[in-house]
């Protein structure tokens, strides 16, 4: 899959530094993951990263949007409102690009008059372009 972010400098928070972060994301795994294992989401929130630039934690928790293409073990095919946490790893690669892994917990509940809800954590290795 691949995903586009951007974020905004809200704060400063003594050592920390807070985010507002918006992004897109699709997830096209037909081949490789289980069976109806592809997705595009949506979501905002705030993201937490040391002031510095350097390795780092980073974390963050906000809203999403998902809409499922495929009959998955914990979703059916629609559209999906939740919430996420991430945590990850950041190591600079260059003054203005960094990479690491993030771990995304996703809670959504379907839209409209379906129900349902599921879980979902997904890893991804991320490539930052700080401007």
């Amino acid at each position: 899959g691949a995903g586009v972010a951007l974020a905004q400098r809200m704060a400063d928070a003594g050592a920390r530094r807070i985010d507002f972060e918006l992004g897109l994301e699709q997830q096209v795994l037909e081949e490789s993951g289980p069976s109806g294992d592809e997705w595009t989401r949506a979501w905002a929130g705030l993201r937490s990263a040391a002031r510095e630039p350097g390795s780092q934690f980073l974390y963050g928790a906000g809203i999403t949007w998902l809409r499922s293409q495929g009959r998955s073990s914990f979703l059916e095919p629609g559209d999906y409102g939740g919430g996420y946490a991430t945590g990850g790893l950041s190591f600079e690669l260059a003054p203005a690009l960094s990479t690491g892994p993030d771990l995304t917990f996703l809670f959504v509940d379907s839209e409209g008059n379906r129900s349902g809800s599921g879980a979902l954590v997904e890893l991804a290795w991320r490539f930052t372009w700080h401007l």
